[in-house]
């Protein structure tokens, strides 16, 4: 993966930091979708016992 930000950064004159910045803003909504790693489907938690 950082060979392909490294790669993306040198075609667009910018560095990889602006990349993964840029990035992030794009997709940061469709990453907030995904369930927390702690989201496991069937387990109660602790709290509703």
């Amino acid at each position: 993966m950082l060979r392909e930000i490294e790669a993306e950064a040198a075609r667009q004159d910018r560095s990889k930091s602006w990349i993964v910045q840029k990035a992030w803003m794009i997709s940061r909504k469709e990453i907030a979708k995904f369930p927390s790693a702690n989201d496991v489907p069937g387990m109660e938690d602790d709290k509703e016992k």
